[in-house]
């Protein structure tokens, strides 16, 4: 089982744009640990500063976007199903962003966090203890 430096170095910076393969949950989990923790210290820092916390939280998520899709992606194939979920809830949440804009649709801006978070349990779940179509046990 792979410890925090370890898991963060693979999905960070090893197979930051891989999206292909499998991810354990120790891995997964340990990455989405380090994200929480950055974004966390980024927000105080944004709230120190106020007037680069724009800039600070919207470049780390474009940074961060393509690890985390990447990730999450192989995180799914662990479990047997397409890494096409992870575009499904990206393109749900750009149009559910596009749409909550406007008064009468207030209600789409809770479809990104329920797509997302159904994801998030999917990833909860064990993998494959044998190899499947996405690859071998990681």
């Amino acid at each position: 089982m792979p410890g925090f430096r370890e898991s963060v170095r693979s999905c960070a910076y090893e197979k930051y744009s891989q999206f292909s393969g499998r991810t354990g949950r120790a891995e997964f989990w340990w990455f989405i640990l380090a994200l929480f923790l950055i974004n966390c210290t980024l927000m105080v820092i944004g709230i120190i500063l106020p007037f680069i916390q724009t800039s600070i939280l919207g470049g780390f998520t474009l940074v961060i976007l393509s690890p985390f899709a990447a990730a999450l992606t192989r995180r799914l194939h662990d479990v047997g199903l397409s890494g096409k979920w992870v575009a499904a809830a990206f393109i749900i949440a750009v149009i559910a962003g596009t749409a909550g804009t406007y008064s009468t649709l207030y209600w789409a801006k809770f479809v990104t966090p329920a797509a997302f978070g159904l994801l998030f349990l999917i990833s909860l779940f064990p993998g494959s203890k044998a190899e499947n179509t996405y690859g071998p046990v990681p």
